[in-house]
């Protein structure tokens, strides 16, 4: 049976990069040809939705700037890419193109990631497979959106398209009432694709990166926070864990003396996080690798990821690790992984369940 992911390829972000991969694999030990199909859309490709855009020289030149500083970071990211099958080999970026793409898949799967947010995919109907005619070949796995609620615009085309799903998930269950409420129909919660695969399996695919630090506080952003720094810093001084930077302003990586990791691809992230002593964080893979991969960690709530950690944290019964205010008073408790593997082996079975069914269900149509 031949798959087509649709997703997020040419990202130079770690969840982004690591969830495709992820979903690859899964679909793979289920017996699948998978590809993933190398869509980027101009709004995404020209990064609009990194930047409060206006076409201006200002934007252009962050952009190119950023290409230029991050280019050895951004070659380790399309290596760790050559790792799946991407189709084609050079990327498509129209509604025409993927058209004529769709004939080439039994099935296509979209997701996961933030595929249904339209900040991020400049409101592109695509990732609702729009393109595509067949309607027995549409389903989702895991997709984000990123928000509550759509706009008046959004959710008048969205509905009917996502009606004419076979099946449908997603991430979490705040997505599944904004489908219900869209549709009147029910949607399956599933597991972010990173959490299918177990900690050994992503741990074979790190590689080791130079760090001085040998005892360290993992400190990783996707926006800035005051307050999540401060706490770093304050389990720094109580622990005495030097602390490692990945993600934040790219140019604070230019003036600052601190340890900041910068041009690392996903698997000297993956590396970073698995030798962490803890990791503190505002994102949500940060917060889903800390957990597959064992970590201790802290997470701060974030106005536009609030939802999606709201989620993970209260799916393995982790609430005592948000940081509040700057604090967290569990600073001496340990988790307990061994309830936690319990919760995501659960997970895991009823994620794959239903990436089976939708396997057998076009098997007994082909």
């Amino acid at each position: 049976m031949k798959v087509g992911i649709l997703t997020f390829p040419k990202s130079a972000s770690f969840g982004a990069s690591l969830q495709m991969v992820a979903l690859y694999k899964a679909l793979e030990l289920l017996g699948c040809d998978v590809e993933a199909i190398n869509y980027w859309n101009d709004y995404m490709r020209l990064e609009k939705h990194v930047h409060s855009y206006t076409g201006s020289i200002k934007n252009d030149v962050k952009r190119v700037l950023r290409k230029i500083i991050y280019h050895k970071g951004i070659r380790r990211f399309r290596n760790f890419e050559n790792s799946i099958k991407l189709y084609p080999s050079k990327y498509i970026s129209t509604e025409k193109e993927l058209k004529i793409l769709s004939s080439r898949y039994d099935v296509m799967v979209c997701g996961s990631d933030q595929v249904w947010n339209p900040d991020i995919t400049g409101s592109d109907y695509n990732y609702f497979f729009k393109f595509c005619d067949d309607n027995n070949k549409k389903y989702s796995y895991a997709p984000s959106f990123g928000v509550d609620e759509l706009s008046e615009k959004d959710a008048k085309e969205i509905a009917p398209l996502l009606k004419q799903f076979k099946g449908l998930s997603v991430r979490e269950k705040q997505g599944a009432e904004l489908i219900n409420r869209l549709t009147g129909q029910a949607a399956h919660v599933v597991l972010d694709p990173t959490l299918l695969l177990d900690k050994t399996e992503w741990q074979s695919m790190q590689k080791p990166v130079s760090c001085k630090c040998k005892n360290y506080i993992l400190y990783f952003t996707v926006v800035g926070s005051k307050t999540l720094n401060e706490f770093a810093q304050d389990l720094s001084k109580k622990t005495g864990c030097e602390i490692v930077y990945v993600g934040g302003r790219f140019l604070d990586s230019l003036f600052s003396k601190n340890n900041i990791m910068k041009n690392i691809g996903p698997e000297e992230w993956l590396y970073l996080v698995s030798n962490a002593r803890y990791v503190v964080t505002n994102s949500f893979h940060g917060t889903a690798f800390s957990i597959n991969l064992e970590k201790e960690f802290f997470v701060e709530l974030s106005s536009f990821t609030n939802t999606r950690l709201i989620n993970i944290v209260d799916m393995f019964e982790l609430n005592d690790r948000v940081i509040i205010n700057g604090k967290n008073i569990n600073i001496d408790k340990k988790i307990d992984y061994v309830s936690v593997k319990y919760k995501l082996e659960i997970e895991q079975k009823q994620s794959f369940d239903y990436l089976k069914t939708m396997i057998d269900t076009i098997a007994a149509k082909t």
